[in-house]
C-alpha cells in the first residue's frame, strides 16, 4: 500500500510520519483491540517513491472468538455439605476456523465439581458450533469458596478464565431462644445446632451472607446490644451497645446487604423519643434516620427492590417481657430509606385486646412479588395480614394461632412464611403464596424462640 509521494531518508519509520490517525482509522476498520505493529521503508526503483509495509499481529483475538455463558458464576448460599446445584457453561466458537480445546480444569476440587457427565461434548469446535460442560458446587466448610475454572486451546492468546464462587451456611433457619442461644437448622429440619451463647437474652436476629456474619440484638439486664459473629467462628463481638436506664433498645434490626448497611429502633427517656438509627455494617457509625409516631417499635424490614422500609410502632413495650409503657394502640408505616428524614405514611392502626398491650407486631416483606406480611393482635385474635408493598389489597394471610405469633420471617427459596410463638416453645411454618395453607409445626423446643432469619 503506498502511504506517502514524498522522498524520505533512509530508515524513515512511515508511522511516525503517518501519525495516529492513519493508525487509529486502522483500527477501527480492522475492528482490532489490540494491535502489535511495526512497519518497514522500501524505495521502488520504478518511480522513486517509498512505500511503508506494516505488519499488523492480533493479540488476544481469542476473545472474540470464543464466548463462554456465563463468563463468571455465583452459587449463592449453601449449607455445608449439601449440594448448590448444577450449573451449565456453554463454550460457543465465533471465528472462522476450528478451534481445538482442553478439558475444563477446576482449581477448587474440594468444593467444586466437574460433572463427568457432562465435561466438553467436544475437544474440537467447528466455526459457529458450541459445546457445554456443568459444575456442582458443595461446601464442604462454613465460608466463601471462591475458584477458577480454566480452559486451555490452540487459539491465539490465553485460556479462558472462569471465575466462580459460593458461601458455604451452617443452615438455613436461624433463630434465639430465651435460653440465650443461638440455633440454626435446615429446611428439611436436618442438622439442628447450637452456634452459639449469648450473654444476655438475644432477641431479633439477621444474617449478613456477603459478610458471613450474624447480627442479633441482646439484652443483659443493664444494656441493650447489637452483637455479631461470624457464622465459621461463633466468637461474638459487640457491635453497639446502650444503657437500659435511659433507653430501650436496640430491640429490632434489619440489614441492607447490598449497600453495607444496618438499621435499629431505639426508645430513649428524658426527652421521650422512638427513633430509627441507620449505620454502616464495618464501623459503627450511627446516624438518626427516622422518627416513628409512637414509642417502640416491635417489628422493622427492608424492600430492598423499591428501597421501602417498614415498621411496627405500639404505645406498649413488649420485646422480651412487658416492661414500660402503657396502652394498646399500633400503627404499621413504611416509607423511603435511602434518605435520612425522609417521610413515611401510616397504615393498619389498631387497638389492642388488652388495656396493655401491643397489637402491631413483627412485620416482612416480599419484594419481588411487590408484599408485605405483618402480625396483627386485637380482638379477632393473633393472626398474619398480607397486603401489596403499599398496604393496599389486604387479606389474612393466617388465621389466629392458638399459641400466638411473635417474629415472622420469609423462605423467598421454598416459598414459606415462618413465625416463632408467644406462647409453647414452637416455631411454625406455612405457605407463602396461599392463604391459610400449608400450616405445620417446625419445631418444638425446650425454651420459647424470639427473632427468626432465613438465608436469603
Amino acid at each position: 500500500m503506498k502511504l506517502t509521494n514524498k522522498l524520505h531518508s533512509p530508515g524513515f519509520n512511515v508511522l511516525d510520519r503517518a501519525g495516529k490517525s492513519f493508525m487509529s482509522s486502522l483500527i477501527r476498520i480492522l475492528n482490532i483491540q489490540v494491535l502489535i505493529m511495526c512497519s518497514s521503508v522500501f524505495l521502488c526503483s520504478g518511480c522513486g517513491d517509498e512505500f511503508g509495509i506494516l505488519l499488523i499481529n492480533p493479540a488476544d483475538t481469542d476473545a472474540v472468538i470464543l464466548r463462554v455463558s456465563p463468563d463468571h458464576y455465583s452459587f449463592g448460599n449453601i449449607v455445608s455439605g449439601k449440594s448448590g446445584g448444577e450449573v451449565q457453561f456453554t463454550i460457543t466458537n465465533t471465528g472462522a476456523s476450528d478451534i481445538s480445546i482442553n478439558l475444563p480444569v477446576l482449581s477448587d476440587t474440594t468444593n467444586y465439581t466437574l460433572n463427568t457427565a457432562s465435561p466438553p461434548t467436544a475437544t474440537e469446535i467447528s466455526s459457529g458450533v458450541s459445546t457445554a460442560f456443568s459444575v456442582t458446587f458443595t461446601p464442604q466448610t462454613v465460608g466463601i469458596k471462591t475458584g477458577t475454572i480454566t480452559i486451555a486451546h490452540n487459539a491465539a492468546g490465553r485460556p479462558i478464565t472462569i471465575n466462580i464462587t459460593g458461601t458455604g451456611m451452617p443452615g438455613e433457619i436461624f433463630w434465639t431462644e430465651t435460653d440465650k442461644t443461638i440455633n440454626c437448622i435446615n429446611r428439611d429440619s436436618t442438622g439442628s445446632q447450637i452456634l452459639l451463647t449469648a450473654q444476655g437474652t438475644p432477641m431479633d436476629i439477621e444474617i449478613y451472607a456477603p459478610g458471613e456474619q450474624i447480627y442479633w440484638t441482646e439484652y443483659t439486664g443493664s444494656v441493650y446490644q447489637i452483637r455479631s459473629a461470624l457464622l465459621n467462628s461463633g466468637s461474638p463481638s459487640t457491635f453497639a451497645e446502650y444503657n437500659s436506664i435511659t433507653q430501650h433498645g436496640p430491640s429490632t434490626i434489619a440489614i441492607d446487604p447490598v449497600n453495607g448497611y444496618i438499621y435499629f429502633s431505639v426508645y430513649k427517656s428524658n426527652p421521650y423519643v422512638n427513633d430509627i438509627w441507620r449505620s454502616t455494617l464495618g464501623t459503627f457509625s450511627a446516624v438518626k434516620w427516622k422518627t416513628p409516631n409512637r414509642p417502640y417499635t416491635f417489628g422493622l424490614c427492608l424492600d430492598t427492590v423499591r428501597s421501602n422500609m417498614y415498621f411496627t410502632v405500639n404505645t406498649y413495650w413488649d420485646v422480651i417481657l412487658p416492661d414500660a409503657g402503657s396502652g394498646n394502640n399500633g400503627d404499621a408505616c413504611y416509607g423511603n430509606y435511602e434518605a435520612a428524614g425522609s417521610g413515611f405514611s401510616t397504615h393498619e392502626n389498631s387497638t389492642g385486646p388488652l388495656t396493655d398491650s401491643v397489637p402491631v407486631r413483627d412485620i416482612a416483606a416480599d419484594g419481588t412479588n411487590g408484599r408485605i406480611y405483618y402480625v396483627i393482635n386485637d380482638s379477632s385474635g393473633m393472626r398474619i395480614m398480607r397486603a401489596r408493598y403499599d398496604f393496599q389489597e389486604i387479606t389474612v394471610w393466617i388465621p389466629s394461632q392458638t399459641y400466638g405469633i411473635r417474629k415472622i420471617a420469609l423462605d423467598l427459596t421454598d416459598r414459606k412464611i415462618y413465625w416463632t410463638t408467644d406462647t409453647g416453645n414452637y416455631i411454625y411454618r406455612a405457605d407463602l403464596d396461599t392463604a391459610d395453607s400449608g400450616i405445620e409445626q417446625f419445631l418444638s423446643l425446650s425454651t420459647r424462640p424470639n427473632g427468626i432469619a432465613i438465608v436469603p
